[in-house]
């Protein structure tokens, strides 16, 4: 499944060296197994996130803050748009892109 979700992230521009690859790559994968997830970001999926990969919760916030910035300035618009079948009429916030990138896996 990790592999997929990385193809996935790298095929809308993301790159690895961006230290939210991993911590979005691991969101969007608990996220697939368990959408509720989605409806606590900061109570359970951050925390979830954190304890993987030994960091705040704050820390895994603002890197995915981050990732989604760098997506909207210099990501692949097209390639998301294709992948999600519809256009992006505005920035995603970061639940909302971890929304969509988890719906186009299911």
């Amino acid at each position: 499944m990790s592999t997929d979700i990385d193809f996935r992230l790298r095929s809308v521009g993301l790159r690895a060296t961006l230290m939210g690859f991993r911590y979005l790559s691991s969101a969007i994968a608990l996220v697939v197994r368990d959408e509720s997830y989605l409806h606590s970001l900061t109570t359970r999926l951050y925390p979830a996130v954190a304890a993987q990969f030994h960091v705040s919760a704050a820390s895994v916030e603002h890197s995915l803050r981050t990732i989604v910035e760098v997506f909207w300035d210099r990501g692949d618009h097209n390639a998301l748009e294709k992948m999600l079948g519809y256009p992006l009429s505005h920035r995603p916030s970061t639940g909302e892109f971890i929304d969509l990138l988890s719906s186009s896996l299911k």
